[in-house]
């Protein structure tokens, strides 16, 4: 799985460029972008997934299935609590540059957030009460409200935090939080499986031989990412090495065709130009780069190579 990110706009050379050679650069990259169309009218079968939605996209169809199921949106919004306690808390350690500013600058700065924490965490743990979860679920929220609380006092009671209380508050609730995105995990992975398997059924023998599939993401995908995690094991080390492709910074479905049916035509380009359909998946002026940076600065066994790039 590799990721990508693909530009909407064509951005114009500065004015000091030649004019003739700007608009062939230009055209030339026009003409590319009308043929990305072609592309994807080509492509059998495409799903696109973000962290609520798996839509699947067939040449005459296309099919939407929720991979959100309530108790994952609920894990997920308890585990996301920690964020807020912990930012809440920080500028109340003793002896940190925030607290300092905060101090100088607006004394009395520190009882928004902290008011605001108490607020949010008594709601959340009436509303956790009501719910209809499993025990262990009802009493490991139980425990990490109690540890927020616990926290949230300790930096109200005082001119300032101990950052031992911070650091023990975050070895009691780390543990604790791991198992609530295992939860959230686990009811996710099953809501994609329940999807994938559903269209399965209807679609014939290896119906996703020829699929392609783009998880979308705000950044580069973490390590271990859920939604590539499981169309690697569907697609097998190879298919996934082809055919899954990360949506680094795109949140909508016309701009992830448009970024598969650029990486499909890149690799066709890339074949023809260079004997390798990944040869563009580099910076075109890569080879040249590391050369010269060389001459400049010597070659170093810890820089980008041509010979690393399998392993970046």
């Amino acid at each position: 799985m590799r990721s990508f990110s693909h530009g909407a706009t064509l951005v114009p050379p500065p004015d000091r460029a030649d004019p003739v050679i700007d608009a062939l650069s230009m055209w030339s990259r026009a003409v590319y972008r009308e043929r990305l169309d072609d592309t994807q009218h080509a492509m059998t079968r495409i799903m696109v997934l973000d962290l609520y939605s798996l839509t699947l996209i067939e040449r005459s169809s296309t099919e939407t299935a929720d991979i959100a199921p309530p108790l994952y949106t609920l894990l997920k919004g308890l585990g996301h609590s920690c964020l807020g306690a912990y930012s809440a808390v920080i500028p109340r350690i003793h002896g940190t540059r925030e607290t300092r500013a905060t101090r100088e600058s607006a004394p009395s700065g520190h009882s928004k957030p902290l008011g605001s924490l108490a607020e949010q965490l008594r709601l959340g743990r009436e509303r956790f009460a009501q719910l209809d979860l499993a025990p262990e679920q009802r009493a490991l929220a139980e425990e990490i409200f109690a540890l927020h609380e616990e926290l949230l006092l300790h930096a109200t009671s005082a001119p300032s935090l101990d950052a031992r209380r911070l650091e023990a508050w975050g070895r009691e609730l780390g543990p604790r939080m791991e198992r609530v995105f295992r939860w959230a995990a686990r009811a996710q992975v099953d809501a994609i499986h329940a999807a994938v398997t559903r269209w399965a059924a209807s679609r014939g023998e290896d119906p996703w031989r020829d699929l392609w599939v783009i998880p979308l993401g705000p950044r580069v995908a973490r390590e271990g990412y859920l939604q590539t995690q499981y169309f690697e094991r569907l697609l097998g080390a190879e298919g996934a090495r082809e055919r899954l492709v990360f949506g680094e910074n795109i949140a909508d479905i016309p701009e992830a065709l448009r970024l598969l049916t650029a990486v499909v035509m890149d690799r066709a380009l890339s074949a023809t130009l260079f004997g390798d359909r990944l040869r563009l998946e580099m910076d075109i002026l890569a080879h040249g780069a590391h050369e010269r940076l060389d001459e400049i600065f010597g070659p170093s066994a810890h820089a980008w190579s041509p010979r690393r790039k399998d392993s970046a």
